[in-house]
């Protein structure tokens, strides 16, 4: 997927994954089978793979713990204290340019 979009993007390739290191995740992904691919995801393993495809890693972080459709509305202001980089975020964002 990484090298088809490095091959289709004009420059800029972005990237959002689950963290294999947020506790929440990784619990989803042991129950629900077709979740498992998140336990690969990780920054250096995107990293690799942005490399790998001829991509230069401009930007990463780990961040946030709201997911989207799935927060309790009750609980989202408690949660936005974690909208900071923070390794066990629940999101991986990975920013790459063409060279």
């Amino acid at each position: 997927m990484i090298r088809e979009m490095a091959r289709t993007g004009r420059r800029y390739v972005i990237l959002l994954e689950p963290n294999r290191y947020n506790p929440l995740m990784f619990a989803f992904s042991l129950l629900v089978r077709a979740e498992r691919g998140v336990l690969k995801s990780c920054l250096s393993r995107l990293q690799t793979e942005a490399n790998r495809c001829g991509l230069r890693v401009t930007q990463m972080v780990s961040t946030g713990m709201i997911s989207q459709n799935n927060t309790p509305a009750a609980v989202v202001p408690m949660l936005k204290r974690f909208d900071r980089p923070i390794w066990w975020g629940e999101y991986l964002i990975l920013i790459a340019e063409k060279p």
